[in-house]
């Protein structure tokens, strides 16, 4: 009685009928079919015909695979950077440091020259300033930001409460440090750049972020194990591109993509968002972690 084959195929008694089979099974478990020739209209079939000499001869299969053990181990590049301070900043601070020298190695003189000089600037193209206006001082100016410090560690309500003298909520090292209205026309003028380019959306900052970047990168050099990521800094004012998340604390903010050392948590570079033209993989608007 005849049998189906798994390729479906009728066996009979004969045996040159079996040898057939399996010499075509073997045929088609082969991963290269033979190629069929269809002879188009007019052409003479007789061309084609292949004789029995001419018929491919079955492959069979390997008995066996040969395996072998290949260990697989990564290529590991050897990390040469010196992690830590500068040597130069590590000599200038030396052993005796307060966070105020390690501040000002960050935001040195000629920071602080340079906002005196864009600040002066900016009110001197001014007509019609105040009469009162004096130019700032470089002591002047620090003590401004000492004070705009101090008002992100302890809030009120509105900015003349900082200088009343309603002793249950008086704040006396404000009215001992500067005076509400110098305060207050420092900054009405206070400006960092002198940029006008358009497309640049943080063209009025450009200035200290790129002087900032500079200090972060050669301050400190961080260790192999570094981490990439984004923050929302907390923002709500009028800005095109602020971004909401709620998964944030601060939900509304600016986004920051930040290169940070993994043990130390140092800052070692960033990129402020500032809409889909931003590239944080790379570019000359991008975050280049060769850099």
């Amino acid at each position: 009685m005849a049998g189906h084959s798994r390729h479906g195929v009728m066996r009979g008694n004969d045996p040159n009928l079996e040898d057939f089979v399996n010499d075509y099974l073997l045929l088609s478990d082969n991963d290269s079919e033979p190629e069929i020739n269809v002879p188009s209209e007019g052409e003479d079939s007789s061309e084609n015909e292949t004789s029995d000499d001419e018929m491919p001869v079955p492959v069979a299969r390997p008995a066996s695979w040969n395996w072998k053990l290949c260990p697989n181990k990564p290529i590991e590049i050897p990390f040469t950077g010196k992690v830590g301070l500068n040597a130069i900043v590590d000599r200038k601070l030396g052993n005796n440091c307060t966070e105020y020298d390690v501040f000002l190695e960050f935001l040195g003189v000629d920071f602080w020259e340079m906002v005196v000089k864009e600040t002066n600037g900016y009110a001197a193209s001014h007509p019609d300033r105040p009469s009162n206006w004096r130019d700032v001082t470089t002591d002047e100016m620090k003590l401004y930001f000492s004070l705009c410090i101090l008002m992100s560690q302890h809030k009120k309500s509105n900015l003349n409460d900082y200088w009343t003298k309603r002793r249950v909520i008086a704040s006396p090292i404000f009215g001992e440090t500067m005076s509400r209205d110098r305060f207050k026309i420092i900054s009405r003028y206070l400006h960092f750049s002198s940029i006008e380019d358009p497309s640049d959306k943080l063209r009025k900052i450009r200035t200290i972020i790129d002087y900032i970047l500079h200090k972060f990168q050669s301050v400190f050099t961080p260790g192999k194990e570094i981490a990439i990521d984004e923050s929302l800094m907390a923002f709500r004012g009028r800005l095109p591109f602020i971004q909401f998340n709620p998964s944030k604390r601060a939900r509304f903010g600016i986004k920051i993509y930040k290169l940070c050392d993994s043990k130390t948590g140092y800052c070692h570079k960033f990129k402020i968002y500032v809409g889909k033209e931003t590239d944080a993989a790379g570019g000359d608007t991008g975050m280049n972690i060769s850099e």
